[in-house]
């Protein structure tokens, strides 16, 4: 994958979109109700991120599959597949190491941040501010 000048995986104009739109507008009608649903996913991801670094800090790996799936639900709820699959990989991928784990938790740190710019230049996935 070809990678910007800070080592970030850029868009591959090929690939599917972070989001479903049409699965989130499913999920929340409004504006409003978007807005709100996506402002508690992203301080639930917030948490999540840290509890995975806990669990890798006190080297818990059913600590780490667990909040693995938790954000899991909620990004395949919201259509955010390729976030999901990042997740489904964290939760059951083979190998517990820092290394292995580190590389995941910037995966979706990365994955979670292309959402975000994803939903704040897309029609119809906009968050409300």
């Amino acid at each position: 994958m070809p990678t910007t000048s800070q080592n970030k995986p850029s868009p591959d104009i090929n690939s599917p979109p972070p989001v479903d739109v049409e699965r989130l507008h499913i999920v929340a009608e409004t504006d409003a109700e978007k807005a709100t649903i996506l402002e508690i996913f992203f301080r639930i991801a917030m948490e999540t991120m840290a509890a995975l670094q806990t669990a890798v800090s006190n080297n818990n790996p059913v600590q780490w599959k667990k909040s693995a799936h938790h954000l899991k639900g909620s990004a395949v709820n919201l259509g955010m597949n390729i976030l999901a699959q990042k997740l489904e990989r964290a939760e059951t991928g083979g190998e517990f190491s820092p290394e292995a784990c580190d590389s995941q938790l910037q995966d979706i740190a990365y994955e979670i941040e292309h959402v975000k710019s994803y939903l704040a230049f897309t029609p119809g996935g906009k968050t409300g501010g």
